[in-house]
């Protein structure tokens, strides 16, 4: 069980990274798991834009939402339950300026359409 878990604590660092993860996770006792999760968080925190989630909320702090919070409990109890979960906070920000942000663009339509109106 101990080596599945360690593996899976490995997934997505490149091998230098994941190395020197699984190198400073042992000692002569073992392989400490706490201590590798949280090696693996430090090294994909040094990537620039990425974090890792630490929160500790449950569904039982949801007040109502009872259908998605069952269907949610089974996607993640489920047979093919996923290993990870992205969660992109602020997602519009990556694309201002891309062309792709029509806010200012319907903002200045409106203004022209309110100057049209008024004169």
């Amino acid at each position: 069980m101990e080596f599945s878990q360690s593996v899976d604590a490995l997934i997505g660092l490149a091998a230098f990274p994941a190395e020197q993860v699984l190198a400073m996770s042992l000692s002569k006792n073992g392989l400490d798991l706490d201590w590798l999760w949280e090696r693996k968080c430090q090294a994909v925190e040094q990537t620039p834009g990425l974090t890792i989630w630490r929160g500790g909320e449950t569904f039982d702090q949801i007040g109502g939402c009872e259908n998605i919070k069952r269907f949610l409990t089974a996607v993640l109890l489920g047979r093919e339950a996923p290993r990870v979960i992205v969660f992109v906070d602020e997602i519009e920000k990556a694309f201002t300026g891309t062309g792709t942000d029509m806010s200012r663009q319907d903002r200045d339509d409106r203004n022209h359409a309110e100057l049209d109106a008024g004169s």
